[in-house]
């Protein structure tokens, strides 16, 4: 299924955290070629790594979430994040922050801010996760 180098390449990535510039730097390639090989793997490592019920019931809100939940632009909320007003992390290796559920929502309540809009965003992901689930198993 995989050749030994992928399997490393994408572990180092994924799962180390290493980023694509210091893969790339240590083999003498590209960051866009290791870019295409992780791309070329990827589909057959998230099955592997996190199985696929599991990719779906997330822990944590995107940037995109936490703005529309606090009415505010995604690139404000990451500039709040990164002053450390906002809770949350970024991801190791990559660009994109997160924060857990929990701790976001603490945070809102803590700083009177509805959660309605939280709520939605919940029931949408989970009529959009059954339509998926209902599709697959008709195809």
């Amino acid at each position: 299924m995989w050749n030994a180098p992928l399997r490393r390449l994408l572990c180092e990535h994924y799962l180390d955290g290493r980023s694509q510039e210091e893969m790339a730097h240590d083999r003498g390639l590209s960051a866009s070629r290791i870019s295409q090989r992780l791309t070329s793997g990827t589909p057959a490592t998230a099955g592997v790594i996190m199985p696929k019920r599991q990719l779906n019931q997330r822990d944590y809100y995107t940037t995109a979430e936490m703005a529309k939940a606090i009415g505010c632009a995604q690139q404000t909320l990451i500039r709040r994040m990164d002053a450390g007003i906002v809770p949350g992390y970024r991801v190791p290796g990559g660009r994109h922050r997160r924060c857990p559920k929990a701790v976001f929502r603490q945070y809102l309540t803590q700083s009177g801010i509805p959660t309605d809009m939280l709520d939605e965003a919940e029931r949408r992901r989970a009529f959009s996760q059954a339509f998926r689930s209902t599709r697959d198993s008709i195809v």
